[in-house]
């Protein structure tokens, strides 16, 4: 019987590994998306409060939910680098205002740059 209980119980902790809520702003204790990135787990949501965030070459390899508050801006600062590079699956990003992306006739630059993706969703964004 014990067996059986201590099996039940290493069943039930090992899928009970919930997604976690990073949040980023001026003055929350991560203040980078790139940051929050690098701390979120898979399956993590990022929520992003309003504010301007001059951020590039924020890269995401793992199934995230990042979320804008307001329409919060990254600004690229016509920088020739990419804003968000993804290669994940099962990911979202929506409600952000990108600005001054780059141009570049001999490199690839967006506001966000997709690919090896499936399952996605890039919705609501300026």
């Amino acid at each position: 019987m014990r067996i059986l209980f201590l099996f039940i119980f290493l069943l039930a902790t090992t899928f009970q590994a919930k997604a976690n809520t990073i949040n980023v702003c001026g003055s929350c204790e991560v203040t980078s998306i790139k940051k929050a990135v690098s701390l979120a787990k898979k399956g993590d949501t990022i929520v992003v409060k309003q504010g301007v965030y001059k951020e590039t070459l924020i890269n995401i390899n793992k199934a995230l939910h990042i979320i804008g508050e307001n329409y919060p801006i990254i600004d690229a600062e016509n920088k020739m680098d990419t804003i968000f590079t993804i290669r994940a699956n099962n990911f979202n990003i929506s409600g952000f205002r990108f600005r001054n992306i780059g141009m570049s006739y001999t490199k690839e630059v967006a506001a966000v740059f997709i690919t090896n993706s499936k399952n996605f969703t890039i919705e609501n964004n300026i």
